[in-house]
């Protein structure tokens, strides 16, 4: 837009100057012949640039990137031949002026005048440029909503998370591989595939080659990532991780624009009343590879495949396969996952590094040794540097290629204050990551104090929570306690919990949530201490955070909570969303007396406001809901609506007649299909 604005400026400017010329200045004289051919080159010079722009502007979408219009350079090649044409057609002007007679020279003086003034129509630039702000300012506003609209997802700030702890000059190693170098040189599009063990440092490595590729990115060359992450739902979903490749590859690189085949799309879907609707798989699909076509390199970028749902992730390898094959322009793909069969199946014939121990253990000595300098401000007694090349040497010898493994072995030797408990913890460090979680473990369950309980409490909620949780949330549900209502730890803070999880737990302070250090930890607790295998450790373990997160709900039966007055309960929208799964889960294995005083709380007559602020906070069935009161049905009908038959038949009789019971009983039973939506509301009646 802007390159054409351009053009068309000057254009104007030409176009009025040439029809002076011809108004005054030619006539039917040998010396007009020249300023004639000059003005002929001129025409010809603007029927070119507009043939230029009807050509470009009649292609289909993907191919009229807006990279491929007018560069700047074009732009200035095309006003530099427009002066040399103006400074030709005023000196044949200024010669025609010679063979005027009198009255000829006296509109040619009226000519010049008008050319003097000519100038001052270049102000036309500052016309454009006003509209062009404008046009900016609206484009910029609809941009935002259509990027919005194509994904949610911050791929930005996942990357800062990535690149956050990285050790400086570690990661280089990869650039120098020959068959990393051979890929990034070749002009065929291929998939390009980085595997290793868990706790190898993949992500760490895979955003060095992000902000390689991005450094190197130009108008031509499109880039785009995603970090896939196990423990968020929309990052772990093919569909998903699509929609957010669209929208990097949509946005013109180096400019605050997007490519209009996009546009088009979007203003289609509002068109058709869709404005909610986001792309499905193929659409994603197929916008991808319409959008390549607009370049001459694309490169994907994904992290952690492994960790993306493993009954779909084959599709999203089909899918780049499919962007290959369809796209005649250079289609780049670097993915990184571990070795699981299914991966390895589909990728171990393409071009592929494995991150061995000779690959990255001069990483992790790097890391080892910015640790051992970080912390030695902190120490009464710097280490030594002969203790430091050990402790080097050892874990660098020991970690076999896992950055985890020798993350965590660090921070417990920078706990140790004697060099003699150093060297003699050097002596006896755990052989892989099983035992080296085993004995933080042990560790953490012969703490003292609250340690055990708090430690134990924020695994289970980060492990078998529907959706990440704030630290605030997640402080205010482990202060509760499943058991007892006198038992809440009012003073609990987040460094309380990190300290008690020792290093297994962090906070991204990017997406302010509460996750696990790394994968394999998650791994570890599913595999080894919440296992299918031992189904009562999940059941009572959901137990646990089901009462939790009542016992959150209950603590507000003393008044009205809304908007504002939420801030100092954080906990309480995941407590009104999730508690019904959670005991569901528990209740569905079996019964759980606890659990289900809980509940039956909840739903009594006593707790009649707690009741009510759950149901403003998150109504499982907002249809139910009067507009504008707090009318809501009595607890019979969310009892029986969510699954809790115990609390159903513990209800059913309070508030029905002796004509209404046998149908109420019949429902329960299953043998009437259901009550009508009228007949649930006359006999079940609503809750003020």
């Amino acid at each position: 837009m802007e390159a054409l604005l351009r053009g068309l400026d000057r254009i104007t400017y030409i176009l009025l100057r040439c029809q002076l010329y011809e108004a005054f200045l030619l006539h039917e004289n040998r010396a007009t012949h020249n300023l004639q051919l000059a003005l002929i080159d001129m025409y010809a010079l603007i029927l070119s640039f507009l043939a230029k722009a009807t050509r470009v502007y009649e292609r289909n979408h993907a191919q009229r990137a807006l990279a491929a219009f007018w560069t700047t350079s074009d732009i200035l090649h095309f006003e530099r031949e427009c002066q040399d044409l103006e400074r030709r057609a005023e000196s044949e002007a200024q010669n025609c002026e010679r063979y005027l007679n009198a009255a000829e020279r006296v509109k040619a003086s009226k000519a010049r005048e008008y050319l003097s003034q000519l100038p001052k129509m270049e102000n036309l630039q500052g016309l454009i440029t006003q509209v062009d702000d404008i046009w900016s300012t609206l484009q910029k506003q609809e941009t935002n909503e259509i990027l919005q609209w194509l994904s949610k997802i911050p791929y930005q700030d996942h990357h800062k998370t990535a690149c956050e702890g990285r050790t400086a000059g570690t990661g280089e190693w990869i650039f120098e591989n020959e068959s990393y170098s051979l890929w990034q040189r070749s002009c065929q599009s291929e998939i390009f595939w980085l595997h290793g063990i868990p706790g190898a440092g993949k992500t760490k490595l895979t955003s060095r080659v992000v902000d390689r590729w991005l450094k190197t990115q130009t108008h031509d060359n499109a880039v785009a990532y995603f970090y896939c992450n196990y423990k968020q739902e929309s990052r772990r979903d093919p569909q998903k991780i699509l929609q957010s490749l669209v929208k990097q590859i949509a946005k013109c690189p180096q400019r605050d624009s997007i490519h209009q085949n996009t546009v088009d799309v979007y203003r289609r879907n509002q068109n058709i009343g869709g404005g909610s609707a986001e792309l499905s798989f193929a659409e994603s699909e197929d916008m991808l590879c319409e959008l390549a076509q607009g370049y001459s390199q694309v490169t994907l970028i994904l992290d952690a495949l492994d960790e993306c749902d493993q009954s779909l992730r084959g599709k999203l390898i089909k899918a780049f396969d499919l962007l290959i094959t369809r796209c005649d322009r250079n289609i780049k793909v670097f993915i990184s996952s571990r070795r699981d069969d299914d991966i390895k199946r589909r990728l171990e014939n393409r071009v592929n590094i494995g991150l061995e121990v000779t690959n990255n253990t001069d990483d992790i000595n790097k890391f080892v040794l910015q640790r051992i300098e970080d912390g030695q401000d902190d120490r009464r007694k710097p280490i030594c540097n002969a203790l430091k090349d050990e402790i080097v040497m050892t874990l660098g010898e020991k970690s076999q290629g896992m950055f985890q493994w020798a993350a965590l072995q660090i921070e417990q030797i920078l706990c140790l204050g004697l060099e003699r408990d150093i060297r003699l913890r050097l002596g006896r460090l755990p052989h892989d990551l099983k035992t080296a979680y085993d004995e933080i473990l042990d560790r953490i369950k012969s703490s003292t104090g609250s340690t055990p309980i708090i430690s134990m409490r924020a695994f289970q909620w980060v492990l078998f929570s529907y959706k990440p949780l704030s630290p605030e949330a997640l402080v205010t549900l482990i202060s509760k306690d499943s058991l007892n209502d006198e038992s809440e730890l009012s003073d609990l803070d987040i460094y309380f919990v990190l300290d008690a999880c020792d290093n297994l737990l962090l906070v991204d302070e990017e997406a302010n949530i509460c996750r696990f250090s790394h994968f394999s930890v998650q791994e570890y607790l599913q595999d080894h201490h919440y296992s299918p295998k031992e189904p009562n450790r999940i059941e009572y373990a959901q137990a646990e955070l089901a009462s939790m997160a009542i016992r959150c709900i209950l603590q507000t039966n003393e008044g009205q909570i809304c908007g504002e007055m939420l801030k100092p309960i954080p906990g309480m929208r995941y407590a009104a969303a999730y508690w019904y799964r959670h005991a569901r889960v528990a209740l569905n294995a079996g019964p759980h007396q606890q659990l289900q005083v809980l509940i039956d709380q909840l739903f009594s007559s006593c707790y009649t406001r707690a009741y009510t602020n759950w149901l403003d906070v998150w109504n499982p069935d907002s249809s139910m809901r009067v507009q504008g009161t707090r009318e809501f049905p009595r607890p019979l009908y969310y009892a029986s609506l969510l699954g809790f038959q115990a609390s159903v038949e513990k209800n059913a009789w309070r508030g029905c007649g002796c004509s209404s019971r046998r149908k109420v009983w019949e429902c329960i039973c299953g043998v009437s299909n259901s009550l009508s939506l009228q007949y649930c509301k006359i006999t079940i009646g609503y809750a003020t």
